[in-house]
């Protein structure tokens, strides 16, 4: 809704632009006496960045979206449906297009997008089956990335991902400033993946999604992950069994609700694989 006034009143090149008009690129400006690179890094503006198929929100997802609007009214909120998205790229992005339109699953599209949107205007970005609890304006601070652990791993799932810690970061919630480096490794992993055949839900998290996104974590350089915060899961993804009540919700400031509608493989798990694939409980604190 919000970007689509903006498309019709005329003022779409001030939202697609706004990182050429406002935000300069990362600078490197020197190096530390240990010899890691020193970065002038562009803040979060406070924008938070939606996506839908289209403008028929179902109820509990519009009621999720108000809670952010509730509890940031100082914050931009931008919506984009699926038209929005494909407009916002092949203005901003022309020549990521051809790898936006080639994606078999929706899913990998607005992955797509949302590292783009981020990359090029920064903000937040948040799915829209999370619900907020209260202002993240204090965990932001002024941090220039901030990731989530999305959830913490039995030692038999990490072993089946083949990951270094048991650990998976999300992607249906993360914010960065305009033109991160981080974001930039991300979308370059992103291209390198591209061509690679989908079969399967986990094909979709390895080209797009967290999995991907988990592997890029643990292997990018250490003067790029030192610009990156990565949240304990209680902060952003709060499990369902948590209950938002004192003073257990001290440390919540949102949770995904998981709705999974881009999911293909509906198919119930046996109780063995539950128990592999669960989410081992985050602390409080």
């Amino acid at each position: 809704m919000f970007l689509t006034r903006f498309m019709r009143t005329g003022l779409w090149i001030q939202v697609v632009n706004c990182s050429i008009i406002l935000y300069p690129p990362y600078q490197i400006i020197g190096k530390t006496p240990n010899g890691k690179l020193k970065m002038k890094l562009n803040k979060i503006p406070k924008i938070l960045h939606q996506t839908w198929k289209g403008h028929d929100l179902p109820e509990k997802f519009r009621n999720w979206q108000r809670s952010w609007i509730h509890h940031h009214p100082d914050w931009e909120h931008r919506f984009y449906t699926d038209n929005d998205c494909t407009a916002f790229i092949r203005k901003v992005f022309p020549g990521w297009l051809d790898i936006y339109e080639q994606y078999r699953e929706p899913v990998q599209r607005a992955d797509l997008f949302r590292y783009l949107v981020i990359y090029h205007c920064g903000g937040l970005y948040a799915d829209m089956d999370m619900k907020c609890f209260k202002s993240i304006d204090s965990l932001l601070g002024k941090k220039s990335c901030l990731f989530s652990i999305e959830a913490y791993l039995t030692n038999e799932f990490q072993k089946e991902l083949d990951y270094p810690k048991p650990f998976q970061v999300a992607n249906c919630i993360f914010a960065a400033g305009p033109n991160h480096p981080f974001l930039e490794h991300i979308l370059k992993r992103v291209k390198v993946l591209s061509s690679v055949s989908i079969q399967n839900d986990n094909d979709v998290e390895e080209s797009t999604g967290p999995r991907m996104l988990t592997r890029l974590f643990f292997s990018i350089p250490v003067e790029i992950g030192s610009l990156v915060t990565l949240l304990p899961q209680i902060n952003l993804m709060s499990p369902s069994s948590y209950p938002n009540i004192f003073p257990i919700n001290l440390n919540m400031y949102a949770r995904h609700h998981c709705s999974g509608t881009w999911k293909k493989d509906k198919k119930k798990l046996s109780l063995k694989r539950r128990l592999i694939e669960r989410n081992r409980l985050p602390g409080l604190w």
